[in-house]
């Protein structure tokens, strides 16, 4: 199996906890992963709300340091791409994205949760402020691929706009369908056709709450998400960001490390054409990543 995922939390953790991305006790360990022919995985940089601006900015070197030095060398089979999860590790300093961009980080999520600096997210109706659209424009200048998981719809819509004034794509990392299961933080399908045209991605998360309104939703209701986002014309965007190490352990029945995402590709195997999995698994991420520019670190 090949697997492109959009979308974790594991750094964070593993930093945390003073483990290796190797081999540790977080839903994403390397070492469980030998069978994957091919293995991509977005790793993201939290930013705690909790904390001061300036401290979430040294926490990102602090982290991306701890990860380099127990995590390598990498197997062969693995490779990675930077990403930021909440913009307001800038402050109000914009060239703090430049040396961002200059250490690898080439996915940008501006919000993260209620209102900051930078714009309001998901739980509130607030878009970017000027500070915000600076930010994400200036990420577009450099090669910075904006991320709407976890925006408001009025900053989904300013970070489209921004987007498609510079010609470039924007990505909703761990998203699922708000038609499927109605949270703020999914998509709705105006959205959805939105990053269709701009020709970006959708990956679908494991954060059961965003999958289902039932208490303890499985595999198949993940499919519902993939069969839903198919439906409406999502074949070439539609990937995963299954979000593991960030959903406090609450997944689908089945799901809880890197190796369980098999189990969903035998599952979609079973229900659509080997050539639409692969799409979903691998390829639409990969593909994406390649046509700009964005080429994965090993």
């Amino acid at each position: 199996m090949k697997f492109f995922d959009l979308h974790c939390d594991t750094l964070a953790e593993i930093y945390a906890k003073k483990e290796s991305l190797l081999s540790n006790t977080c839903n994403i360990s390397l070492d469980l992963t030998n069978n994957f022919e091919k293995y991509t995985q977005v790793l993201a940089v939290w930013s705690n709300p909790k904390r001061t601006d300036d401290e979430l900015y040294d926490n990102f070197f602090a982290t991306l340091s701890h990860f380099k030095s127990t995590s390598f060398p990498l197997p062969d089979n693995f490779s990675y791409i930077l990403a930021v999860e909440g913009g307001n590790l800038i402050g109000h300093d914009l060239s703090r994205i430049d040396r961002l961009f200059e250490s690898g980080v080439r996915i940008f999520t501006p919000v993260w949760s209620d209102v900051t600096q930078i714009g309001g997210a998901f739980n509130t109706d607030v878009g970017l402020t000027e500070l915000g659209k600076d930010a994400v424009k200036r990420c577009l200048e450099l090669g910075i691929v904006p991320d709407v998981s976890h925006s408001s719809d009025k900053g989904f819509f300013d970070i489209a706009e921004l987007s498609e004034s510079f010609g470039k794509p924007f990505i909703a990392s761990h998203s699922n369908s708000r038609a499927v299961c109605n949270h703020m933080r999914n998509l709705t399908d105006e959205m959805a056709k939105v990053i269709i045209d701009a020709r970006g991605l959708i990956g679908i998360s494991m954060f059961s709450f965003h999958i289902s309104e039932k208490e303890n939703p499985a595999i198949d209701d993940i499919y519902r998400h993939v069969e839903h986002y198919l439906s409406i014309g999502c074949e070439d965007v539609l990937s995963f960001g299954g979000d593991l190490d960030g959903t406090n352990d609450v997944m689908p029945e089945g799901v809880r490390r890197i190796n369980d995402f098999e189990k969903i590709c035998d599952y979609l195997s079973k229900k659509l054409p080997e050539s639409t999995v692969n799409k979903i698994m691998f390829e639409n991420a990969n593909s994406f990543f390649e046509r700009n520019g964005i080429i994965p670190q090993k």
